[in-house]
């Protein structure tokens, strides 16, 4: 008989999952690995933005400031007539039915 189809069904099935296990054990630190890379290379391209759009945000402040003069001198409080209080809203009736 062959080898192989002398096996037990379930040892066979067994062994190749235990197969596929090690090689994706074998192969899953190369992949992080990879991944740890583009994680840093975007992390680091995160960090030039950032800066960059701060750089772009001061020259519009500046520019802005520039453009608007001056801030304007604090003025005095204006006063208002307080409003009168809201009328409470009616009681609706509970949605749960009750036994009467």
């Amino acid at each position: 008989m062959d080898a192989v189809t002398s096996l037990n069904p379930i040892v066979f099935l067994l062994g190749a999952v235990a197969a596929l296990l090690a090689v994706v054990w074998f192969l899953v630190p190369f992949a992080l690995f990879g991944q740890k890379r583009r994680l840093d290379r975007i992390a680091a391209e995160l960090v030039r933005t950032r800066e960059a759009l701060a750089a772009e945000q001061r020259r519009t402040n500046a520019l802005l400031e520039r453009m608007a003069g001056p801030p304007p001198a604090a003025e005095a409080p204006v006063l208002r007539a307080a409003e009168p209080p809201a009328a409470p809203a009616p009681r609706r009736r509970p949605l749960v039915a009750t036994r009467d």
